[in-house]
């Protein structure tokens, strides 16, 4: 008589879904000002997951991952239960205009076993924009010879909001 004996084995890591967003889009921020931002870390898996590091790579003077939002900092892991997933706090502070990117890598362990993840973080840094004058003309009256007139322009900044423009006297004008 032949029996047939079938044994179901599971790698936990094979088994496990470790993920989190391909991207966090900051959209346009001013130049250094700072915007909030957020994404989750998801796990799934028949064992424990343990995060051990969030690491930044690229752009890593303009954007920041907050590790200690998930207990990662001072060499804390976090433990993170089959079907939970953990909020990580990012920020955007551009220093210049155009397009940034960073790569934040999560790892964690599974059974002794290292996986990873990763989330691109893209913004656009703006400066600030001279707008136009906010009148079109100036009128100072009748001014006799040899005597002195004022009035004020002013103008608008049209960048992103926080921003601020600085704005530098024409020479020889008071």
């Amino acid at each position: 008589k032949n029996i047939t004996i079938t044994a179901n084995v599971s790698d936990p890591v094979t088994d496990a879904e470790f993920d989190s967003p391909n991207t966090q889009v900051f959209d346009t921020v001013g130049v250094n000002t700072t915007k909030d931002g957020e994404f989750s870390v998801f796990y799934s898996g028949s064992q424990e997951l343990t995060l051990t590091n969030v690491t930044l790579t690229g752009a890593t003077d303009v954007f920041t991952v907050n590790a200690s939002t998930a207990n990662l900092s001072g060499g804390e892991n976090i433990t993170v239960p089959d079907g939970e997933d953990v909020p990580l706090e990012t920020t955007f502070t551009p220093d210049t205009k155009g397009t940034q990117t960073a790569t934040a890598t999560i790892t964690g362990k599974v059974d002794g076993e290292t996986i990873t993840t990763s989330t691109v973080l893209i913004g656009t840094g703006q400066p600030p924009e001279l707008g136009g004058p906010t009148q079109r003309r100036i009128r100072f009256g009748a001014v006799e010879t040899g005597n002195n007139a004022t009035e004020s322009i002013r103008f608008r900044n049209t960048g992103p909001a926080g921003t601020t423009l600085d704005v530098t006297p024409v020479a020889g004008v008071s």
